[in-house]
């Protein structure tokens, strides 16, 4: 399922590695292989190019984290791939038929990474903030998402103003960059405010909770992308580990978003037609109490209610009240029209 197509079709969920695979080519390949298999649209990497990207002055947000690196620097080069590698990866992508997209954070990086011909480009909350980068990255010919979490409302409303310009090309992503965030600060209801203030815009979730419930509402309120950090275990290494899904729970993501989708897109003329079918079964029928003769006047002590439903209603008990038997009927044996004297009644009316 390609880019476009999704957005079209159903929830796009990208499972975001970024650098949890600590530089290991085999660690990354296995993030492709096991996340394809549980239903992931994407699988999306980060081209980082240390000496383009950051200074010596660069801090880690948890600084006791990386015992063997010095410097965001040193972490960078530790788990960055050479192009050959990148291509080893798009590749294995294509075999098992998930999208490749990388985060870009430098325009050398971009460059690098057109080489690769990505599915999608990604701009992150830091990198939104220079509309002179977005603008470089809108230069090439790939989708791009944008991550917002970051910015000022009016940076924001910059950033909608460009999707709403680039229509089906750019994606906009809600985000809370915090690591990991805490329902406090989900603020979803300003991604629902987005949402129905700016109708054919593609809007999303880059959610760093590790948790089911910001996307499943984010699903709810309209959003049809879906970022989330992966790791293989929990108990892994690395700085994006608590805030993100494993394996079952991914899974488990996967199905409870294409089940919001599947829900909103059904029609309720289906579930009618659904339960025309078995509305006899949990609706009753009128029913004779006792044993009753010819003759005789119903009056409402004549009567019960009992299911199925699928003889004369038990709604229809005023029609009956006061008619005459013209045959002997049995007790908690169904009416029927012709038990009585006047046959011309219509129980449908």
């Amino acid at each position: 399922m390609t880019y476009g197509k999704a957005l079209i079709e159903g929830p796009y969920i990208i499972a975001e590695v970024g650098l949890t695979h600590e530089g290991s080519l085999g660690n990354a390949l296995k993030f492709i292989d096991i996340f394809s298999e549980l239903g992931a649209s994407a699988i999306k990497f980060q081209m980082h190019i240390p000496e383009h990207e950051s200074s010596a002055d660069d801090s880690f947000r948890e600084a006791t984290l990386f015992p063997q690196d010095s410097s965001r620097i040193e972490y960078y080069s530790r788990t960055s791939f050479d192009l050959n590698e990148w291509k080893v990866l798009r590749k294995h992508c294509r075999q098992k038929k998930i999208d490749f997209g990388m985060s870009i954070f430098s325009e050398e990086a971009l460059y690098k990474t057109v080489e690769l011909n990505p599915d999608f480009l990604k701009v992150g909350s830091g990198e939104s903030l220079d509309i002179f980068f977005i603008n470089k990255v809108l230069s090439t010919k790939y989708p791009v998402i944008i991550s917002t979490g970051l910015n000022t409302e009016q940076e924001r409303a910059v950033i909608i103003d460009i999707a709403a310009q680039n229509r089906g090309r750019v994606s906009v992503l809600h985000c809370s960059s915090l690591y990991p965030v805490t329902p406090e600060y989900w603020r979803l209801n300003d991604l629902q405010l987005n949402i129905k203030k700016n109708p054919g815009i593609n809007f999303g979730i880059s959610d760093h909770s590790g948790k089911l419930s910001p996307s499943i509402i984010a699903a709810n309120y309209g959003a049809r992308i879906f970022e989330v950090h992966v790791t293989i275990s929990n108990m892994s290494f690395g700085p994006d580990v608590s805030s993100s899904h494993d394996p079952i729970s991914f899974a488990l993501l996967v199905s409870e978003i294409k089940q919001v989708f599947q829900s909103k897109l059904s029609p309720d003329t289906k579930y009618s037609e659904k339960v025309r079918k078995i509305r006899s079964l949990f609706s009753k029928s009128l029913y004779y109490k006792d044993n009753l003769k010819a003759g005789k006047i119903l009056n409402e002590k004549d009567l019960c209610y009992l299911k199925p439903g699928v003889y004369i209603p038990s709604t229809l008990r005023e029609k009956y009240i006061g008619r005459t038997l013209r045959v002997n009927v049995c007790s908690h044996t169904p009416l029927k029209i012709t038990d009585f004297a006047d046959e011309n009644i219509n129980i449908h009316s």
